[in-house]
């Protein structure tokens, strides 16, 4: 059972990438690629966006309205534990549930959104221990979102620096608005987008 909470304004970033045309969809990351785990990457920073464009992409702003962001949840440990015996190496089963487990129970979720039965755990502990361990990308990366979206989890927001916030958006349709920007038509002023994690404090 998903309990009920405001669901997070909406969040206005900038995507930096390649030609987008048609729907967006998450597409299967490269070894090395998904640092941040699977899925659309956006930043409010706009210089930063443009970077990653690189010649020949596009820079898009893009507004979301995600059902839940990943740092505000809480999964089922016997959730992410069946998904670790169902998409990782049996090498690495062992180690990844201890640490699940160990992520359960020094953690403090008063203030999460409880997903399922208890006991629970961080949902972003599962995503980080699939990117140290090198599993969040190609199928294995498409699976760790799709887990997500079946809970309700559409999107991720880290602060990387300073002002600087990156996202990850697990699940496009919480993307309810999708515009290219040319350079020109970019303010000074408005490169730096509000800081959306401010909002949700």
């Amino acid at each position: 059972m998903l309990l009920q909470s405001p669901r997070p304004a909406r969040i206005v970033m900038w995507h930096g990438g390649r030609q987008w045309d048609g729907a967006s969809e998450i597409r299967p990351g490269r070894k090395g690629g998904t640092e941040q785990g699977p899925g659309i990457y956006c930043t409010n920073h706009y210089l930063a966006a443009r970077r990653y464009a690189k010649e020949g992409g596009q820079v898009r702003k893009l507004e979301l309205e995600p059902r839940l962001l990943l740092e505000s949840a809480a999964l089922p440990l016997c959730t992410v534990e069946k998904f670790v015996l169902d998409n990782t190496p049996k090498r690495v089963h062992k180690q990844l549930i201890g640490e699940l487990r160990t992520a359960c129970s020094e953690s403090e979720l008063r203030k999460r959104i409880l997903i399922g039965a208890a006991p629970h755990c961080p949902a972003e502990a599962i995503l980080n221990l699939c990117v140290k361990a090198e599993l969040a990308h190609g199928a294995r990366g498409l699976a760790l979102a799709t887990l997500f979206i079946v809970h309700g989890i559409d999107a991720s927001l880290q602060r990387i620096n300073g002002d600087e916030v990156w996202g990850v958006i697990f699940n496009p349709a919480c993307i309810k608005s999708n515009t290219s920007v040319a350079v020109d038509e970019v303010e000074e002023a408005h490169y730096q987008l509000p800081d959306p994690l401010k909002s949700l404090e």
